[in-house]
């Protein structure tokens, strides 16, 4: 979450390593707790992750392709976790209403 953004829609995005077959496997419940879940998905197609392939593993710890998502996701919105710090009323605030990464903030 330290480098998550938020979108003029309230859609907060990030990144996020995981091991799991299915994306988030372990962590969608927790998620959900505090966000609606409106789409996760792989950061790049599975067959050429040197992890999934057996070429490397826990490569993705590491791996470049989620370097450069992080970096372009970077380019995009406001900081998420300075927008829950500025509080209600400032121009950052989150309304209710993330790819790992499309959630949604304010679900209860």
């Amino acid at each position: 979450m330290q480098e998550a953004r938020l979108g003029e829609d309230g859609t907060v995005r990030w990144v996020e390593v995981c091991y799991c077959p299915t994306p988030l496997q372990e962590e969608q419940a927790y998620w959900e707790e505090y966000f609606e879940l409106a789409r996760v998905q792989d950061t790049h197609d599975r067959r050429k992750c040197r992890d999934e392939n057996g070429e490397e593993p826990w490569a993705c710890g590491g791996c470049d392709c989620t370097a450069r998502l992080e970096q372009k996701l970077k380019t995009s919105g406001a900081s998420f976790l300075d927008s829950l710090r500025a509080g209600p009323g400032s121009s950052l605030n989150v309304s209710p209403s993330v790819d790992s990464s499309s959630l949604q903030p304010g679900k209860s």
